[in-house]
C-alpha cells in the first residue's frame, strides 16, 4: 500500500510517499504504529500515540473519502495523509 503525504509532511520527511507491504488487511491505527520512527513522529507528533493525538495532526483519505483509524486498509490501497485543520 502507499501513503501519499501532503505538505507539510512531505517537506519534513523529504519524500511525497511511502510504500508499505502488508500481507493482509490491517487497521489503519495498527499500520501507523508500524511506520518508521521519522514518519511516525511527523504524522503523529511527539508524545502519546492516541487516536486523538494522531487525528489532531493528520487526516487520512482513501478514494477521496475520509477514513477513520479503526478502518481496515489493504495492500492495494493508496492513503493520502493531509494536515488536519487547526486554528482558533
Amino acid at each position: 500500500m502507499i501513503f501519499e503525504f501532503s505538505e507539510p509532511f512531505s517537506s519534513s520527511l523529504g519524500r511525497c510517499d511511502l510504500r508499505v507491504e502488508i500481507a493482509e488487511p490491517v487497521l489503519l491505527m495498527e499500520l501507523i504504529a508500524r511506520l518508521p520512527a521519522e514518519v511516525l513522529q511527523a504524522v503523529a507528533g511527539r508524545g502519546p500515540r492516541s487516536e486523538d493525538a494522531i487525528l489532531a495532526r493528520a487526516l487520512f483519505f482513501r478514494g477521496g473519502r475520509l477514513i477513520g483509524l479503526g478502518e481496515s486498509v489493504a495492500n492495494s490501497d493508496i492513503i493520502k495523509v493531509m494536515l488536519a485543520a487547526t486554528g482558533g
